[in-house]
């Protein structure tokens, strides 16, 4: 991939936090047809950068997959993490390449993106290197996976209980060892449960 590949699936981390899937590939899909995320790629870092993603994802949306249109949910807090995320990295010579390549494991990799990406924790940052094609040994673990923990005897619990690192390693620990039941890869069995939890929610509402 690209930098601005790269730099693409990192905002679609950052703007997925508390929204669907599709909006959030709508919004991030949005900025770069723009040009912000070239912009913020090469700086400058200031508030117009923010003010002018803010507006990007302040205006009215389509999803392809409904065709209905969405305004996306945290405009202003978002706009302000992808502009700092960029300023943190791109502002001090970095790139997201030399960071994943300079890391010698994907647990080193998750932590590293935690630390300089802005508004996104292990969930988004695991997400992100399994989209980049980085690693598929680390459990995204959203509500769909929560959820079927749940049902298959762990504790209920919800996605604030994964915030903390160490919380989400413990339970993500839990999940590879029920994970490996199915004698799949990890990313292959996360993704099989994503699909059918999601489905299921869906039939279950109507």
């Amino acid at each position: 991939m690209t930098e601005e590949d790269l730099a693409y699936h990192l905002s679609y981390g950052i703007l997925s936090s508390g929204v669907t899937h599709e909006s959030a590939l709508v919004a991030a899909t949005a900025i770069r047809e723009s040009g912000l995320l070239s912009f913020g790629m090469n700086g400058p870092w200031d508030r117009g950068l923010v003010d002018a993603i803010r507006k990007n994802l302040s205006a009215p949306m389509k999803s392809a997959e409904s065709a209905r249109c969405f305004r996306y949910r945290f405009p202003s807090a978002r706009a302000k993490y992808i502009a700092d995320t960029c300023a943190a990295v791109y502002g001090h010579g970095k790139t997201l390449r030399e960071i994943l390549e300079n890391a010698p494991d994907g647990a080193t990799a998750r932590a590293r993106l935690i630390e300089v990406a802005k508004g996104i924790g292990p969930k988004q940052s695991s997400l992100f290197l399994r989209r980049v094609g980085y690693c598929s040994t680390l459990a995204v673990l959203d509500t769909h996976i929560l959820k079927y923990l749940s049902l298959v005897g762990n504790s209920a619990l919800t996605s604030a209980s994964v915030g903390c690192i160490r919380r989400y390693e413990k339970l993500e620990a839990a999940f590879l060892r029920e994970a490996n039941r199915f004698a799949f890869p990890i990313g292959d069995v996360d993704l099989a449960i994503w699909i059918t939890m999601r489905v299921a929610a869906k039939e279950a509402i109507v």
